[in-house]
């Protein structure tokens, strides 16, 4: 924003008001982008079956999902169950799933511990596949141990 309009050669930076610099990577921008309950998609094709009958089922971390992400799995016959970035699916109350899908999203991946630690008792536990994109992958690495640094 323009305070005076410089004729002379004074450095431009003179003619502008200071503005607060906001760091987004100082927030935890998932929990803005993600959904507050768990929500199941079932399969738009042909279900694919577990050895028990019921539907495959995938638990869907919500961590900045993309609706398309939703259609990839229901269209290929696979049930979907999105949860919060913070919701415990590895609680021994809980429905039974085949696998983790861990979303793209927003910000710093060490914003969100909670997630965090619900992958890693899932990477623990070893009964079922977990993979992610992007966020999904990083916060999987941290879950592992490993660490994550910002590419400058």
């Amino acid at each position: 924003i323009s305070r005076t309009q410089s004729t002379d050669t004074q450095s431009w930076r003179e003619d502008y008001l200071e503005v607060d610099f906001k760091d987004p990577n100082r927030e935890n921008l998932v929990a803005a982008v993600s959904i507050a309950s768990p929500r199941l998609h079932k399969p738009a094709a042909n279900p694919v079956a577990h050895p028990s009958g019921r539907p495959l089922r995938v638990v869907a971390v919500d961590v900045g999902m993309k609706y398309n992400q939703i259609r990839c799995f229901t269209k290929r016959g696979i049930e979907i169950k999105v949860v919060p970035w913070n919701y415990d699916f590895m609680a021994a109350d809980e429905e039974p799933f085949d696998g983790v899908f861990v979303s793209n999203g927003p910000g710093d991946p060490t914003m969100v511990p909670e997630t965090i630690s619900n992958l890693r008792r899932a990477l623990q536990d070893g009964s079922r596949p977990v993979f992610g994109i992007c966020l999904g992958h990083q916060l999987l690495a941290l879950a592992a141990g490993a660490s994550t640094s910002k590419m400058k």
